[in-house]
């Protein structure tokens, strides 16, 4: 053997040219088309399958023919072949020799040349599982999925790395959720770049619906150029909790100063109310919309509803756009005093519009309608 230019590193699946030249140290001439032709032939043992076979060879055996036509005694032939590199990653040792092809009955005459390949898989991953995550039925959540490049290919924006739902690949996802690339891809990979032995994360966006209960998984893999799926699956566990709406009175208020007005006469209520429950209460969108509705009985028509009502039996929507657990909000109505004189009470509580009434701690104001005198 006078050279050799295998290559020592190679990237799962990848294709590379490789070069052996071998003195003619015989009395014979070498050729490479007629009834003996000299084949660069693998070994140890001989004709072993390779693991670096590519379909340029002439078998699964048969590296290469002899590039030139012939090689006298004391002159130099070359074997040029590509490899094509498993797509398990390690080391290996590939061994060739020489063999005269005669019909039926091959004849080697050199063994022996050892090339060492370590192979590795240009995209792979290794990953833990993310703390399990709960979230209220019927509301939305994020949760980052952290993987470790171990290959050798830095993650870029060229090939593109992107997330999608495995097990099986690509499935459309209960949690996908609107910002999501797709209903089984949650999106790219936050970094613009992660060299080989980084960590790299995936934002997930998690959406659930009220119907939701318990315990579920989804699992994940990353994707580069949305072909080539590489690593171990990630798994998210997301525990959904019932939804609870409870509220407590906090303050209410008369804008008169007073419970005591003539018949006729219009006045401002005003309830503040606290979030008890798990769940942000909302007064627009694709929310329950929480409003000020009669109560004892509910929905009931109330004598002292005005046209500013949304409803003669829903006083009024909340003021503030969102109020998160533990945070007040504000609901504010006109009401209009009957013509009847007396003593009344008119009692109301909290619903998530189209979901449910919440608890009812017996909010009522009392509105005293006073007898005018004519004098």
């Amino acid at each position: 053997v006078t050279g050799s230019t295998v290559p020592a590193t190679m990237n799962g699946d990848a294709s590379a040219s490789a070069t052996i030249s071998v003195k003619n140290t015989g009395n014979v001439s070498w050729y490479n088309n007629n009834y003996f032709p000299i084949h660069l032939g693998t070994a140890g043992p001989i004709d072993r399958t390779s693991p670096f076979y590519d379909p340029s060879w002439l078998a699964t055996t048969r590296p290469a023919a002899l590039n030139e036509a012939s090689v006298d005694p004391g002159q130099t032939g070359t074997f040029t072949f590509l490899l094509k590199a498993p797509h398990a990653p390690g080391a290996y040792t590939e061994t060739y020799g020489l063999v005269v092809e005669n019909g039926s009955i091959p004849g080697w005459f050199l063994g022996g040349i050892t090339s060492n390949i370590a192979v590795k898989q240009p995209f792979q991953s290794t990953s833990t599982d993310p703390t399990p995550i709960h979230i209220v039925a019927g509301a939305s959540s994020s949760v980052t999925a952290n993987f470790t490049n171990a290959g050798s290919t830095t993650w870029s924006a060229s090939p593109a790395i992107t997330l999608h739902t495995s097990g099986p690949t690509d499935h459309v996802s209960q949690f996908a959720a609107p910002s999501w690339l797709s209903p089984s891809s949650p999106g790219y990979l936050n970094e613009a770049s992660v060299v080989s032995g980084a960590s790299g994360s995936f934002s997930i966006p998690i959406g659930t619906t009220t119907a939701m209960r318990g315990t579920y998984t989804e699992t994940f893999l990353p994707v580069a150029a949305g072909q080539t799926w590489f690593g171990a699956p990630i798994t998210v566990t997301i525990i959904v909790d019932p939804a609870v709406y409870s509220w407590d009175i906090t303050d209410q208020t008369y804008s008169s100063g007073t419970a005591y007005m003539f018949p006729g006469t219009a006045a401002t209520l005003t309830v503040r109310a606290r979030n008890t429950g798990n769940v942000d209460w909302h007064n627009s969108g694709n929310y329950p919309v929480i409003r000020l509705g009669t109560s004892n009985p509910h929905d009931r028509t109330s004598i002292f509803a005005t046209p500013a009502w949304v409803a003669p039996s829903r006083a009024a929507t909340m003021t503030e756009a969102v109020v998160a657990p533990g945070n007040i909000g504000t609901f504010s109505f006109n009401v209009m005093m009957p013509y009847a004189p007396g003593a009344y009470r008119e009692y109301f509580s909290l619903v998530a519009e189209g979901h449910t009434w919440m608890n009812d701690p017996g909010l009522n104001f009392y509105l005293n309608v006073l007898r005018p005198t004519y004098s």
